[in-house]
């Protein structure tokens, strides 16, 4: 209950300073009658009325409207000893322009756009006071009877016009949420400006309007020279600022022409002409100003917002781990963000007016090239595209570029917008999977491979061992039946053996005999070296192997079969070398293959191998290059040539398991098995092992 009567009470209170606000302004406004003293050239009270309106809900009109017939009331009877009927215009006059702005315009505290400013405070007060002034001046004839009537209205509609034009803004304005931070920053920045400007205006108005008048004649020109200063105002400072310099503007210079001064008295008297031509510029130069300030406040609401905008866009892109950029219709950069510095090591600044597609590395140009005419010269996006850049400091990065075309107002192609991101750690991964995943397939082809070696080695060696036991009694008896057929010849002649005389059958069968076994041994090779391989036997004791040792060994092995084909055989370097840990003949086995292999693919040609031992740079290996000057390797072929049964020697007798067989006990002794080749320049097969702690 004590509640509502204090909500009562403060309502009452607000109601009663605004009901003594319009009774000071309708006193004010009588106070500046100039013709036959009833008709004042400027009604304040209007706009002081209409900006009440316009800021309090529609509920609280019809005591505003009561509270604005009751100041008015007192006011006159202040002024005359007697209350007009024609006051009551001020009650009804800014309730129609705040009803046609409510219906028209909506409602706002600055106005934020010319149109709003044209539907609310133009149009809808002067129709207001157009209606007010045919309905003022239709009352007054009833207390001034000789006056004329179309006279009476076009003052009456001019003076409540300006007081709606001019005292509206300036208060709405003061209400404004805005203005204290307005003010702030402009005393902030702008104190001094401000300063020459108020003693600017302050003392041209006062000079102006309150100069005594030319017996000569009236000079109203004179009231021109105040504009240039409201326009600065309009233009450099808030909009309270000029919106109220209007408002002291129109009420001091009506004050002096009251008084007898100014330009627009002519004998210490206004005539009713004066006073309209006092009226009109008044008009003119109050809506001329609002027109810039409203402009004004548009460009720099306008500019804050671009400015804000750009502040944003600047900090987005500044906190994306993306590089940002735009290039021309010539591939050459015109906006680069300052991500390109972590990324590439280069500056914006370094990028812009280059071209872009040096950056991108040799390999990947094309393809870029390529991406980009397909793509973008048909307006198309250019999503995902992960190609190579070359950094500042040399290094190489993965990046995954997202392009679109930028196109002029009249659809053509003028460049492209993209965004970059480091994928380089997602693509060695990606590499790393694909890697582990062909490790993956192998070992399980192997797996399954050695399940069926396994069973195909027993059922080969099985009838293999028949053979192999059986071949000396073959050949013992083949020989001990030599004399038989002999004597059986001698006794029959013509006899022939498999339709061949027998002393060349004697011999045939004899080499027959020999290659079977010959057969028969390479068979258990075979199978051999296929148990070896699926099983990876390494069932030597490790022991210290001097690797230039081992290499020599090899050496003996294979150099009388390289120099039998008229192939030569240079050791370049065996020196002492670190020993390494590991099967000495299965390191022996490795190094015997590959001078073989450089033999072999010197073909029928006389050409040279040469051979060297090494340490690397850190120390922490043994090398052995083995080099030959053939006809090289196919990189296609490269790729695969440590494949399990990969030959390019198969119409030799190749079977394709050297090399992985090599390669894989390289990687049981903890070290690898390189390949280097380039076609019509030789094979260098090198051999890294670890040094032995």
């Amino acid at each position: 209950m004590g509640t509502d009567i204090m909500k009562i009470l403060k309502g009452l209170a607000k109601l009663a300073v605004f009901t003594f606000g319009v009774a000071l302004l309708t006193w004010v406004g009588l106070q500046l009658g100039i013709y036959q003293d009833p008709l004042s050239p400027f009604w304040p009270t209007n706009g002081y009325v209409l900006a009440a309106l316009l800021v309090r809900p529609k509920r609280d009109w019809p005591w505003l409207v009561v509270a604005t017939g009751l100041g008015a009331a007192i006011a006159d009877a202040h002024h005359h000893g007697q209350v007009h009927i024609y006051l009551v215009v001020p009650m009804f006059e800014p309730l129609i322009a705040a009803s046609l702005i409510h219906r028209f315009a909506g409602v706002a505290h600055t106005p934020p756009s010319l149109s709003y400013w044209v539907r609310t405070m133009l149009c809808a007060p002067v129709v207001s006071a157009g209606i007010g002034g045919a309905v003022g001046a239709a009352l007054l004839l009833v207390s001034y009877p000789t006056y004329d009537f179309v006279s009476l209205m076009r003052a009456w509609w001019f003076s409540d016009a300006l007081g709606h034009i001019v005292m509206a803004p300036a208060l709405i304005s003061l209400l404004d949420p805005l203005r204290r931070a307005e003010t702030r920053k402009m005393l902030d920045g702008q104190s001094l400006e401000l300063a020459a400007f108020a003693s600017l205006f302050l003392s041209l108005t006062v000079v102006v309007f309150s100069a005594s008048p030319d017996p000569s004649g009236n000079h109203y020109e004179f009231h021109h020279a105040v504009m240039p200063i409201l326009i600065w105002a309009a233009l450099r400072f808030p909009a309270w600022v000029s919106f109220n310099c209007l408002a002291v503007y129109a009420g001091f210079s009506a004050w002096q022409m009251q008084l007898g001064h100014g330009p627009f008295v002519a004998d210490g008297q206004v005539p009713l002409g004066l006073g309209l031509a006092y009226q009109v510029p008044t008009l003119m130069t109050a809506i001329g100003v609002q027109m810039v300030q409203v402009l004004a406040t548009e460009r720099r609401i306008a500019s804050e917002f671009l400015a804000g905008s750009e502040r944003r866009f600047r900090g987005i892109v500044e906190s994306t781990n993306e590089w940002l950029w735009e290039v021309d219709i010539d591939m050459r950069f015109v906006y680069s963000s300052p991500h390109c510095l972590p990324l590439l090591g280069y500056t914006p600044e370094e990028l812009l007016g280059t071209d872009s597609m040096p950056l991108i590395i040799p390999e990947d140009r094309a393809r870029a090239s390529h991406a980009f005419e397909s793509s973008i010269g048909r307006q198309l996006p250019v999503l995902s595209f992960v190609h190579r850049k070359r950094r500042k400091d040399g290094r190489i990065v993965d990046l995954e570029s997202n392009v679109v075309p930028i196109l002029d107002e009249h659809g053509h192609l003028v460049g492209c917008r993209g965004a970059d991101r480091d994928v380089t750690a997602r693509v060695e991964a990606e590499r790393l999977a694909a890697s582990l995943l062909e490790e993956q397939v192998q070992s399980e082809k192997l797996v399954a491979l050695g399940t069926v070696v396994t069973g195909v080695a027993h059922e080969i060696n099985n009838p293999n061992q028949f053979i192999t036991l059986n071949m000396p009694i073959l050949r013992q008896a083949w020989a001990d039946a030599g004399p038989a057929i002999d004597e059986y010849a001698r006794g029959h002649r013509g006899w022939k053996v498999a339709g061949i005389p027998p002393a060349d059958a004697k011999l045939e069968v004899a080499e027959a005999i020999d290659e079977v076994a010959e057969g028969s041994d390479r068979i258990r090779t075979i199978v051999s070296e296929l148990r070896d391989y699926m099983r990876g036997d390494s069932s030597g004791s490790p022991e210290t192997v001097d690797v230039s040792r081992s290499a020599r060994s090899a050496l003996n092995v294979v150099v009388p079969s390289i120099e039998s084909r008229g192939q030569r055989v240079v050791v370049e370097t065996l020196a002492p070398i670190p020993s390494v840990r590991g099967d000495r003949r299965r390191i022996e086995q490795i190094l015997i293959n590959l001078i073989a292999n450089a033999s072999e693919a010197l073909g029928e040609r006389a050409g040279t191998v040469s051979i060297r031992t090494s340490l690397s740079e850190d120390g922490r290996f043994v090398r052995v290059e083995v080099v030959d000057d053939g006809p090289g390797i196919a990189p296609p072929d490269l790729l695969r040539v440590m494949d399990p049964f990969f030959t390019t020697k198969r119409d030799l007798g190749g079977m394709g398991l050297g090399l992985a067989i090599s390669s894989r006990i390289a990687r049981e002794h903890g070290g690898r098995l390189e390949l280097e080749s380039e076609p019509g320049k030789g094979t260098t097969a090198r051999l890294v092992l670890p040094v032995s702690d």
